[in-house]
């Protein structure tokens, strides 16, 4: 996004997987590597604060492991887009990385 550090003071990101490795089960782990979250906060470095939310669970568990995964809990949702919804209206730009 063709952002200028100089003219805003904040990015929100918002996700569950903003802050997450999604590599694949059978990538292995790449010698460098960063999340979206990471990327931009060293890209704005201090010249912008980049608050973040998870906004939502995509689910519990380990997505290797599908008997170990269970549903997110609604309630716990529901909070978590609120305090979202709070963190994106204080930021000059706000950033929710679709969920796949």
């Amino acid at each position: 996004m063709p952002l200028n550090p100089g003219k805003i003071k904040s990015i929100a990101v918002i996700g569950p997987n903003a802050d997450r490795e999604l590599l694949g089960g059978y990538s292995g782990r790449p010698k460098f590597y960063t999340s979206l979250l990471e990327g931009i906060r060293s890209k704005v470095g201090d010249r912008v604060q980049v608050p973040y939310c998870e906004g939502c669970k995509n689910h519990r568990g380990r997505i290797l492991e599908p008997r170990l995964v269970t549903p997110s809990q609604p309630e716990e949702d529901r909070k978590l887009i609120q305090e979202a919804v709070k963190v994106a209206q204080q930021a000059d730009v706000s950033w929710w990385p679709s969920v796949q």
